[in-house]
């Protein structure tokens, strides 16, 4: 397993939201952790980078096929729902799980210690954005339809770690596609968040604890595949389903504890 760094600065305004509101104050609430700062949840920032590796992965394999399109679902794991016709490559009928699992960003311990000791300052990170509805007939702002989301101040920095499970166990030429693909998407991820297509969000991603010698991408036939199988932290293979002869169960107690705000909605609710 490696560690990498990712240090995301905020070079416009930007929002996250948790989905809900509070009357008479915003439509729209930013995300906020436990120190009630706003940060950008594991979720989004796999999703963008996924994206931008995806289109990396297009230009690289000249199409949608190819292996470096094979890496992208090496690292971010496979999406059955999107593609069911695909066969899974790992197992029977199994989805691929992702190599690379990703944190959420804050930020830095020193920012958040020093805003916890100046309340005002630490209010003074967000601010609320008014919005309007456009109405699709008349193309102008519809009656009664005014709307404030609260955004976070450009000029954030946050951070967070990313980890490659079983990076390790690859040759030097797998672990070389391996950095190359997540330096070139982390560089190509330009906005993140809501608001995106409005200007908000802009950002540059930058990895630390990882490079990557880009020199010998002229030479295509020189990218190796990605392994069958993932290995986890403890060195093994994802696990087969269970065999006929299983005849019992292993009980065993769970304790979590929750470290950042968390929904368990009761079922599937969107996307």
């Amino acid at each position: 397993m490696i560690t990498v760094g990712m240090r995301l600065s905020l070079l416009s305004d930007w929002h996250t939201s948790t989905g809900t509101g509070r009357r008479g104050f915003a439509d729209k609430l930013a995300s906020r952790d436990m120190h009630g700062l706003p940060f950008i949840p594991a979720k989004t920032v796999t999703g963008v980078w996924r994206d931008a590796c995806e289109v990396a992965a297009h230009a690289l394999d000249g199409g949608q096929d190819g292996p470096w399109h094979a890496w992208v679902e090496h690292l971010f794991g496979s999406q059955p729902a999107l593609s069911p016709a695909d066969p899974a490559p790992v197992g029977e009928g199994q989805p691929r799980e992702a190599a690379l699992s990703v944190r959420s960003l804050h930020y830095p311990a020193e920012v958040s210690a020093i805003l916890a000791a100046r309340p005002q300052l630490a209010a003074a990170v967000t601010f609320l954005k008014p919005g309007v509805v456009v109405d699709r007939a008349t193309g102008r702002a519809a009656d009664k339809m005014l709307r404030f989301d609260e955004m976070a101040r450009a000029g954030a920095v946050l951070t967070g770690t990313a980890q490659v499970f079983g990076y390790e166990d690859l040759d030097e030429g797998q672990q070389r596609c391996t950095a190359a693909l997540l330096v070139i998407g982390a560089q190509l991820v330009e906005r993140i968040g809501g608001r995106r297509r409005r200007g908000s969000g802009r950002c540059l991603f930058e990895l630390d604890g990882i490079t990557a010698d880009l020199t010998w991408l002229d030479d295509l036939e020189l990218v190796p595949l990605p392994p069958h199988g993932l290995k986890s932290g403890g060195g093994s293979y994802a696990l087969p389903a269970p065999s006929a002869t299983t005849v019992s169960w292993d009980i065993a107690d769970l304790r979590l504890e929750l470290r950042t705000p968390v929904i368990a909605h009761e079922r599937t609710v969107g996307n």
